[in-house]
């Protein structure tokens, strides 16, 4: 596994740059792996942040990509589907 904590990711937002950094990122020769911290309680926008990190990975040439939300204080992980 090659494994990333917060790289930035630079896409295009509405003509400007914008930099994601999720978490960390884990890639080997069969799939990537993207896990975000959350410290808090679980909202909706977490799916939806995660889901983004998804799509872009699959933009950048990763076919097979797994996400998932790791909430630390609960020890809590929820698979996101992309």
């Amino acid at each position: 596994w090659k494994i990333s904590n917060e790289c930035a990711i630079l896409t295009q937002v509405d003509g400007q740059m914008k930099a994601k950094r999720p978490d960390r990122v884990m890639i080997n020769n069969e799939k990537v792996v993207v896990v975000d911290f959350k410290f808090g309680k679980p909202k909706p926008d977490h799916q939806e942040q995660v889901k983004g990190y998804i799509s872009l990975m699959r933009q950048m040439g990763y076919p097979v990509v797994e996400g998932f939300l790791w909430y630390v204080y609960k020890n809590e992980i929820k698979e996101v589907k992309g």
